[in-house]
């Protein structure tokens, strides 16, 4: 089974009880395509900008994600910071960078056209 899914690729700074960690790979496609991967064929449908590392896209690469309609642009990657207090069930947003997020146009190749799954991820911050 295939399934294709739509939705952001990101670089999430986020702070918890625990720590910070900044730059992680984030994003609705790339969690969702994370655990979809384990049961379909996953086609990620994203854009990502000039700063977005290598190391990224070969981890999704490596995890059997089709990056074929990963459409890489010369702006900045869409970008996330938040928290997590307590419990950590709570996300708040501190800020929000849109980047090429902002001039995102889908592009599926002619062979995606025609897969029957489709999960569209949040793409509206």
């Amino acid at each position: 089974m295939s399934i294709l899914v739509l939705g952001t690729t990101a670089l999430d700074t986020v702070k918890t009880p625990y720590g910070k960690r900044k730059h992680m790979l984030g994003g609705s496609a790339v969690h969702f395509s994370m655990s979809a991967r384990l049961f379909a064929n996953v086609n990620l449908v994203a854009i990502i900008g000039k700063d977005f590392p290598q190391k990224h896209i070969n981890f999704l690469h490596s995890k059997g994600i089709n990056l074929n309609s990963l459409i890489k642009s010369t702006g900045k990657t869409f970008r996330w910071e938040g928290e997590y207090k307590g419990d950590l069930n709570t996300a708040i947003t501190i800020s929000t960078e849109l980047g090429v997020l902002s001039v995102f146009k889908p592009r599926v190749s002619e062979e995606q056209r025609y897969i029957k799954n489709i999960f569209l991820a949040n793409v509206d911050p």
